[in-house]
């Protein structure tokens, strides 16, 4: 009883103070994880195949909106100040990739799935596995309108070469559905068992 009364009283002081360690560790080692995910790559064309999204996207439903959110500015600030935690290094010249686009959209994505999260957790206190799977959908396809819509742009006003919205599709969404589909369903697995785990610490 002493210490659910000890956790009660950390997690209000938390709320109160705003991070504590726990928090700090849980970002740093997402923001980490994120930088591996975008180390382990497959060449499909202009944009690589990688992890990241399955990482930002349980990062936002098991550490909720806020450190999700907070997790993805971490990691995008680390880049562009020039540590290579991006897929192709790091720098502000970043923002000139035509891949630039999807790690702006890991933010959304994790804020969306991190939102859900927040919500079901505080109502029910738990996370059927089709609303977790909805949350992560409606993430990758956030992070579809993000990254595509960038990808376009940088093609057109900075690289200066005429693109469709159906090439930049066929180069920024057909060859990834059917993967990120099934990272929806893992995300849809893991994250709530997880989030349940952690959600003492939180």
């Amino acid at each position: 009883m002493a210490e659910k009364v000890e956790a009660g009283q950390a997690v209000e002081l938390r709320k109160k103070h705003g991070l504590h360690i726990v928090d700090i560790a849980l970002i740093g080692l997402f923001v980490a994880l994120m930088t591996v995910g975008g180390k382990i790559r497959i060449n499909l064309g202009p944009i690589p195949f990688t992890t990241q999204f399955f990482f930002s996207s349980v990062g936002g439903m098991v550490l909720g909106a806020k450190r999700g959110v907070v997790v993805q500015l971490v990691y995008l600030a680390m880049g562009l100040v020039g540590l290579p935690v991006f897929a192709d290094g790091g720098g502000f010249g970043y923002i000139f990739h035509l891949t630039f686009g999807y790690i702006v959209g890991f933010v959304a994505a994790a804020l969306v799935c991190g939102l859900v999260s927040d919500r079901l957790f505080a109502r029910k206190g738990n996370m059927r596995f089709w609303q977790a799977f909805l949350a992560a959908l409606s993430g990758l396809l956030l992070l579809y309108l993000v990254g595509t819509v960038y990808f376009l742009a940088v093609k057109s006003f900075y690289l200066g070469e005429a693109s469709s919205v159906g090439n930049a599709l066929m180069a920024c969404v057909v060859p990834f559905m059917w993967t990120d589909i099934l990272w929806c369903i893992c995300v849809a697995l893991a994250a709530p068992r997880i989030r349940k785990a952690v959600g003492r610490m939180l």
